[in-house]
């Protein structure tokens, strides 16, 4: 351990003259070298004759020194995709996080700024404080990021409130009851534009153009132009961009290649519940469809009260209700339904089935075994627990990759969401039927059917009763 001496031990040495006599200059040299001994353990303690530790802890202007972390916690994060940033430095936040941590460490004095690089999917918003400051002694943890629920923007994507049939861009588009909406990977939408019996694309420039369908009434397969469809109702897309179309009037489920052909890919034609190979099966008023990566596509057969799955060779099964009315959780046939309407897959290739005449949101596995997300089976627009929530005729139902769930509250006239850990709120609406866009509820809906997630994180709705396709997104 070094000694530190006083002050006055630093100070600088006398001068003085060498004497004459040859005993006493050797004596002196003796004297020197001692001395000189003795200077150097005077600058090892005067240093630059302040005193001060060498090695004491403090502010280093390089930002060398004891390493030193970089984090604080999170409330309210429910979406993946938060990324944020310090200096050359970035951390990527998932969803239900209640901390971070930067893997650089900084030294003694080093600054810090720590900035929102990306904001998380969906409609949840974060803010930052305590977010810049100077490194002392000791690592930082008392950055906060608070998440809320962004305001929920609504616009009219296509559409003019009034029934029609006309192309056209934006509002200059007239629909007639559409029921169903589905964007693909190059952000065109195609809108099942059920009362006119055709399927129409909207553009990413916002033009709208017919896709399928003659406009009368049929079922007849073959070219877009010259196809036809009776009330189609559902749509779902698959990794290759074919559509899936639920053909309500035709009691079966068309396929439209991405150039337009339009074929059968299974039901007879007539009503019927018979499991079996394309025409060979039969269905009931078939409402809604999803895909999977596998390739199979799923099938709410309304008027069977149940769920079928169609492989991707044709093959019809029924994975899950009995055919009888009913609100039972269970595996298979043990199941009921009540004209459950549209569906969803999740990351999980869980489906997700708006229950419509049980009010509910129910869950379904892989394997069949069926159990209820949200809703107490009474109608109403209750938020809260998912178990005590309400909803009344719930439609259309949106799931995206953190869980989080969307539906069509059709007789509230309203958006609903479904949080991953089970809290029901409204995203946008008023309750009254209304044509009005605004932010959360001072927008306003008319029988709002379908819901879907675009890529970029934006929710579409097929607005019905106002005869549009409407835009919500994150403010």
């Amino acid at each position: 351990m070094a000694s530190y001496l006083p002050r006055s031990a630093c100070a600088a040495p006398a001068q003085f003259s060498l004497p004459r006599d040859r005993a006493a200059k050797q004596a002196l040299k003796r004297v020197i070298v001692s001395a000189v001994f003795g200077a150097l353990v005077l600058a090892a303690g005067c240093g630059d004759g302040g005193g001060a530790d060498p090695n004491a802890a403090g502010p280093k202007a390089d930002g060398s020194g004891q390493p030193h972390v970089l984090g604080g916690t999170i409330t309210g994060l429910t979406s993946s995709g938060l990324r944020l940033a310090s200096g050359d430095d970035s951390v990527t936040v998932p969803a239900g996080a209640s901390s971070f941590e930067f893997a650089k460490t900084y030294g003694d004095g080093a600054s810090y700024s720590v900035t929102i690089a990306s904001q998380p999917g969906g409609f949840n918003r974060c803010a930052l404080s305590e977010a810049s400051g100077v490194f002392l002694t000791s690592d930082i943890r008392t950055i906060a990021l608070n998440c809320q629920q962004a305001d929920a923007a609504v616009s009219t994507l296509a559409g003019d409130g009034l029934p029609g049939a006309s192309d056209g861009t934006g509002t200059a588009a007239t629909f007639k009851f559409p029921y169903a909406v589905v964007s693909d990977s190059l952000g065109n939408i195609y809108v099942a534009d059920a009362f006119n019996h055709m399927i129409r694309r909207i553009a990413p420039d916002g033009s709208v153009s017919s896709f399928a369908g003659n406009g009368s009434e049929g079922a007849a397969d073959g070219t877009a132009s010259s196809a036809s469809f009776s009330y189609p109702f559902g749509l779902a897309i698959d990794a290759a961009g074919a559509l899936y179309v639920a053909d309500w009037g035709n009691h079966s489920v068309r396929k439209i290649a991405t150039d337009g052909t339009v074929s059968t890919l299974a039901g007879s034609g007539a009503s019927g519940a018979s499991d079996g190979a394309g025409a060979s099966a039969s269905f009931n008023r078939p409402f809604g469809v999803a895909t999977d990566s596998g390739g199979n596509v799923y099938v709410a057969d309304t008027n069977n009260n149940s769920i079928r799955r169609i492989t991707a060779a044709g093959v019809v099964s029924t994975l899950a209700g009995g055919g009888a009315q009913g609100a039972g959780d269970g595996t298979g046939a043990a199941a009921r339904f009540n004209s459950p309407q549209y569906l969803s897959i999740d990351a999980a290739g869980n489906l997700l089935v708006a229950d419509t005449g049980n009010h509910l949101i129910r869950h379904i596995t892989s394997t069949g075994v069926v159990s209820t997300l949200a809703g107490s089976g009474q109608p109403g627009a209750v938020n809260g627990p998912a178990n005590a929530a309400s909803f009344r005729e719930p439609s259309g139902i949106a799931v995206d990759t953190d869980g989080t769930v969307y539906v069509a509250d059709s007789g509230n006239n309203l958006i609903r969401r479904i949080s991953p850990n089970g809290v029901v709120s409204n995203l946008a609406g008023s309750a009254i039927a209304s044509f009005a866009d605004g932010s959360n509820a001072a927008a306003g809906f008319s029988l709002p059917f379908g819901v879907a997630i675009t890529t970029s994180g934006q929710l579409l709705v097929a607005d019905a009763r106002n005869h549009s396709v409407r835009r919500i997104v994150a403010q």
